[in-house]
Order: structure tokens, then sequence, then C-alpha cells
């Protein structure tokens, strides 16, 4: 059927399985708030960027991520000043 060197479909298929297993665990925790730090370690990652694929996945996350601009106390609108007084 083929060559003595070239894998089954089964082999073939069960890695695809394992791959989109790892990548929808990745792309869960990353939704619910975990560190991409920790995600590296869990998944094996030797590099960050292998991890950091799977942010371009995660939209929920980064849309709902909050801006530090976001954090800081917003100011109250000033009064006016009282001036004299207006007639119509």
């Amino acid at each position: 059927m083929g060559d003595s060197g070239s894998r089954s479909w089964r082999d073939t298929n069960y890695e695809q399985y394992q791959n989109t297993l790892r990548h929808c665990f990745a792309v869960h925790l990353l939704e619910q708030g975990t560190d991409v730090r920790t995600i590296q370690l869990l998944l094996g990652h030797r590099s960050l960027a292998t991890t950091a694929r799977y942010l371009r996945i995660a939209t929920i996350k980064v849309c709902s991520t909050t801006s530090p601009l976001d954090l800081l106390p917003r100011p109250l609108p000033l009064e006016p000043k009282p001036g004299p007084p207006q007639y119509f």
C-alpha cells in the first residue's frame, strides 16, 4: 500500500486529535484569565512565541481586557463659577 516509512492515516489522525485538544485547552485557559506564561508551562512549550499563537484565537479575552487608562479615576466636572446675574 505504501512505503514502510510512511505514516498510517490512524497515526496522523490521532496526532491531529491530540493537537486539537491541546489547542482548545489552551484557548479555554486563556479566556478564563490564565496568563500566557502559565499556559506555556502547562503545555510544555520552550518558547513563549509558540504559546502566543493561541492569542489570535481567543478574541473574547482580547476584547474584554480592560485598558489601564479605564482604571484611572475620572475628574469631576467643573462647576460653573457664579458670575453676575443674567437678565433675559
